[in-house]
């Protein structure tokens, strides 16, 4: 089993989340058998309660795939307002700062430039904006449509209700390959975000509470008793969510599950819980699988990194204070039971 040291978004530690205020650091704690100090899910809102225990995972990204083509990327520098020109446009949580006209609905009629994996430059507009999470600490999703055949189109397309589904956007772009070294990961870009269409990967990992802008405080015990904390984001948690949901075991974007597979997932730091007596799957970081128990898909064969993942400690709690960010269980017919 893959392992990491230091001080790292695990177990031990927790996301205290207070307005910007950190915990005390050096008052004694007592030692309880629980590795959770506290969690206080302020900034929050209903983001930490929507979609709390299983969740219907799947392979797709972040939006449709387009005529074979997906958008793996859209400009910040290259959008067209109808209230006048940005000012240092920016993405902070789901806001872009800068917008000319108000918060949120400012950005109706907007046209950004999405950029398509074969490179081909595709129009998207804004003609709706959602708000949601509390009163306290807002967050949106916008409804996107994209111009193909001198038509507008929905980005993400209508639920089974027939409302238009919105897209949140995330800072930077995620790798799309598969089979690459660096297949599934989040790259930095300060140029660029992603529209995430809201039933797909990169949006349900928000949904399910591990939205990447949240700031937060990480706590542990020391070996004297003290409360430790470090300043951080749920950044690391978001990706190995979507690594999970994705059943990217070997963090190279290949993707072992298919849409509609049931899955848990649960975490070391309070915010989603173990809710159903399923079987045990993986451990999971931002990387990948850091090992495994049962594949999701009790057929499937032929895992690369397959062999060197399993292990048989793998599930025991105490992983989390050495690396694993979230673990997954999945129904007793897909775990091979």
């Amino acid at each position: 089993m893959k392992t990491t040291t230091g001080f790292s978004i695990v177990g031990s530690m927790i996301v205290a989340l207070a307005c910007g205020v950190a915990p005390e650091r050096d008052a004694p704690v007592a030692r309880t058998s629980s590795a959770i100090l506290y969690f206080d899910p302020i900034g929050i809102g209903t983001l930490y309660r929507d979609l709390v225990g299983r969740g219907l995972n799947g392979r797709s990204w972040e939006g449709q795939i387009l005529d074979g083509r997906v958008v793996v990327s859209v400009s910040l520098r290259q959008v067209v307002f109808p209230h006048g020109p940005p000012r240092n446009l920016r993405l902070e949580a789901t806001v872009f700062r800068g917008a000319p006209g108000p918060r949120g609905t400012g950005l109706i009629g907007a046209v950004f430039q999405a950029t398509l994996d074969d490179g081909t430059l595709l129009p998207l507009t804004v003609t709706g904006v959602q708000e949601r999470g509390d009163a306290s600490r807002p967050w949106f999703a916008y409804e996107v449509q994209f111009l193909a055949d001198g038509r507008w189109q929905s980005l993400c397309g209508t639920s089974e209700a027939g409302g238009v589904l919105a897209a949140i956007p995330l800072n930077g772009r995620w790798d799309y390959r598969e089979g690459a070294p660096t297949g599934g990961a989040h790259l930095e870009d300060p140029d660029a975000f992603t529209f995430a269409c809201e039933d797909r990967v990169l949006a349900k990992c928000v949904r399910m509470g591990y939205a990447p802008w949240q700031q937060g405080f990480l706590c542990r015990i020391d070996d004297r008793g003290k409360k430790v904390c470090q300043k951080t984001t749920l950044a690391a948690m978001h990706q190995a969510c979507t690594r999970a949901l994705r059943a990217d075991y070997c963090g190279d974007g290949v993707s072992y599950t298919e849409d509609g597979m049931w899955t848990l997932v649960r975490d070391g730091i309070g915010i989603r819980d173990d809710t159903e007596d399923w079987v045990f799957e993986a451990e999971w970081d931002d990387h990948g699988a850091r090992c495994l128990a049962h594949e999701r898909m009790a057929l499937l064969e032929g895992i690369p990194c397959g062999d060197s993942l399993m292990a048989a400690d793998c599930g025991d709690p105490a992983h989390f204070e050495t690396g694993t960010l979230v673990m997954t269980e999945v129904p007793p017919e897909a775990g091979g039971e």
